[in-house]
């Protein structure tokens, strides 16, 4: 489950959890047609389903993308199934992949899109096995009244953090030395309260979930980016 729309989360965030067992579970995440990747067709019996916002207001997405505006959301599901099976490679995990939309808004201000409503209600409970979160802090700022925790929904949830906030909270929010503190602890208590595991890409952010919590970089490292810098290496 991701806050990020599929034409910039994809393409630097599709981490790989290839040794998780997936066989016979649901899974709601990021980019988790990789969950599948180099099984035996035959022994994945579970399905992976990637959630990303459909920002509802087209001055949004006019806002958002500029001249790559999708109408409607079938137009984004052509791309996201496109960039899996030629940018990415996966064609089989293209095709096979189920993809989710939920209702959001692009706010300026903050520079981040929101939730309009609560996420798991669009989530069939006979689906709801295993979900990682990108961002779990960020997907969960803003809440609606009564909505359900994911730990709750969910059997088992992993949130996958790699923004500082709480730096940027510092850096450049009014009164940053006092909007930092206070940040850092509401991520610490909605993360607490949506996670069961947190993978933070870095060291260097804030403690959400102490004992509960590892650094691992589980996003990797895209081919074309390795090979990007080949080319260039050679070219000196």
């Amino acid at each position: 489950v991701s806050p990020s729309p599929s034409c910039c989360s994809l393409d630097y965030s599709c981490f790989s959890l290839s040794e998780e067992d997936t066989t016979g579970k649901n899974v709601s995440l990021l980019a988790g047609n990789e969950l599948t990747m180099g099984q035996p067709h035959e022994e994945v019996t579970g399905e992976v389903t990637l959630v990303v916002p459909w920002l509802v207001e087209r001055s949004d997405r006019d806002m958002l993308y500029g001249g790559n505006v999708f109408e409607n959301m079938e137009e984004q599901e052509v791309f996201i199934r496109r960039w899996l099976a030629d940018d990415a490679g996966m064609p089989v995990e293209a095709e096979e992949l189920k993809i989710l939309f939920y209702p959001a808004r692009y706010h300026k201000y903050y520079n981040s899109i929101f939730a309009l409503g609560d996420i798991c209600d669009l989530i069939p409970n006979n689906t709801a096995d295993v979900c990682i979160l990108e961002e779990p802090e960020h997907l969960n700022w803003y809440r609606a009244p009564g909505s359900s925790s994911w730990t709750s929904k969910f059997c088992h949830c992993v949130g996958v953090i790699h923004t500082n906030y709480k730096a940027y909270a510092r850096d450049h929010a009014p009164a940053g030395f006092l909007a930092a503190p206070l940040l850092a602890g509401v991520n610490s208590l909605v993360v607490q309260a949506n996670c069961h595991k947190v993978v933070k890409l870095s060291g260097v952010l804030q403690e959400f979930v102490p004992g509960g919590e590892v650094v691992e970089n589980v996003h990797g490292i895209r081919e074309v980016f390795l090979k990007e810098g080949l080319r260039r290496a050679t070219t000196k």
